[in-house]
Parts: structure tokens; sequence; C-alpha cells
């Protein structure tokens, strides 16, 4: 005997309701077991040295090991290039360096000359265009020859690092950028929100499917998946 609508109806709330206290029940238990579930807090560094180096000295010394020698000023202006441009220095800037001692004073306005750089968005908008799951030019998918007009995206996301655009304006344009519309805003302002939403719909391509009740779910799963993923390092997709 088929089920009535009215049947099927009970059973599927009766599904999401016992999913729903499942989840209520086990959530606890994953706070306290989950390291991304719990709280931020702000642990006390060891009482001697920088912050950051006096967390590896405490892990060195726990394994009997010493840490090397203080960078000379040549390396380190060549360690903090690779870091922050992803490219080594170049002649001029090593002869042009303000950094002629490991003094912090100098180290920091070494550093603010980077971050001025292009090339720092360059650099790091990579990380986030990974999260984005970005892709341009030739691909290995069935009937899509490539991928264009996608650079527009990768612009955006370079600007914004360079920009140093804050996290949650940046996290707001990308989600629902096309739906900012403040008074006396830029034109140019304007183009860069409908450009940022690009992040919900530049993900995977699902050119074999050709039921487009299916490939309307596929997709929004796929959008949920990567936002959860990117915003709340945990995959809500198929929950």
């Amino acid at each position: 005997m088929t089920p009535s609508s009215h049947t099927r109806e009970r059973h599927k709330t009766g599904l999401i309701g016992g999913l729903a206290l499942l989840f209520l029940v086990t959530t606890p238990l994953l706070a306290d077991e989950t390291w991304s579930l719990k709280p931020l807090v702000r642990p006390a560094p060891p009482s001697e040295g920088n912050p950051i180096d006096a967390f590896i000295e405490a892990k060195l010394v726990a394994a009997g090991l010493a840490r090397n020698d203080s960078a000379d000023p040549l390396t380190l202006l060549r360690r903090m290039t690779l870091d922050l441009t992803g490219l080594p220095p170049t002649r001029e800037e090593i002869r042009n360096s303000k950094l002629k001692t490991t003094d912090p004073g100098e180290i920091k306005q070494e550093i603010d000359r980077l971050l001025a750089s292009p090339h720092y968005g360059e650099r790091w908008g990579r990380h986030w265009l990974d999260v984005a799951r970005y892709v341009q030019g030739t691909i290995k998918v069935p009937g899509v020859a490539a991928i264009d007009l996608a650079e527009p995206y990768r612009d955006y996301v370079v600007r914004s690092f360079n920009e140093d655009k804050p996290y949650d304006r940046f996290l707001t344009e990308q989600l629902a950028g096309d739906l900012l519309r403040p008074e006396g805003e830029p034109e140019l302002a304007r183009q860069e929100h409908l450009v940022a939403p690009a992040f919900l719909s530049i993900g995977q391509w699902f050119d074999e499917c050709t039921d487009p009740n299916k490939l309307r779910l596929d997709i929004v799963d796929e959008q949920i998946s990567t936002t959860t993923r990117a915003f709340l390092a945990m995959d809500f997709a198929c929950a």
C-alpha cells in the first residue's frame, strides 16, 4: 500500500525532529572534545623573549634543544620579503633597505613597507582564493572548455588585502554585496559589491547533471559547504 502524502509528511517531520534531538544531545559532547568549538582564550606567554618566539622557545627547552642564532639583517630581509610578497628582494631593495640591524624599530619599518607593496595582496590573497575554490583557464570538466570572466573576483580579493579591508566587511560583501546600497556610495564601490558575491558562484561545475532540480540542489549544497567551511571551520553540507 502506497503511503499517503499526509503519512509521508508525518514521517518526514518525525525524522527531522529526531535528527534535531540527536544534534542537541551530542553537541555538548562535541564542544568538549573539538578544539574548533571551544571558546577562545588568550594564553599567557612565557616570561622572557618575544611573545611569539617565547612559545617556540618553551617547546625547544622541553625537547632539550637549543635555538639557532638570530638571523643577520640581510637574511631577515629575505625571509620577510618572501613571506609577505612571495618574491625575494631585488638588488635595489637590498641597497635601499633601512634594515641595517635587527633593531625592532627598523624591522617594523621594513614590514610596513612590504605590507604597502601591491605584491602583498597578490601573495596573501591567493590563500583566500584557495578557500573560495577560485579557478580560471582550462579545466578538466567534460563540456566546459575553460572558465573565464573570473578575474574581476580575483582582483577584488587582491585589492581588499592591499586596502586592509576589515574582515567583517570582506565577508559581508562576498555573501550579500549585491544587497548593499548605502547612500552616497562611489560607483567603484558599487561595482565592487556586485563582483564580491562571485564567491558563491565560482565553484564546482555540474555540467553532466541533466536534472534541473538536482542541479539546483547540488549548487546550493556546494555553496553551503563552501560558506560554512570558510567562515565557521566546519562543513554543513548534507546536514
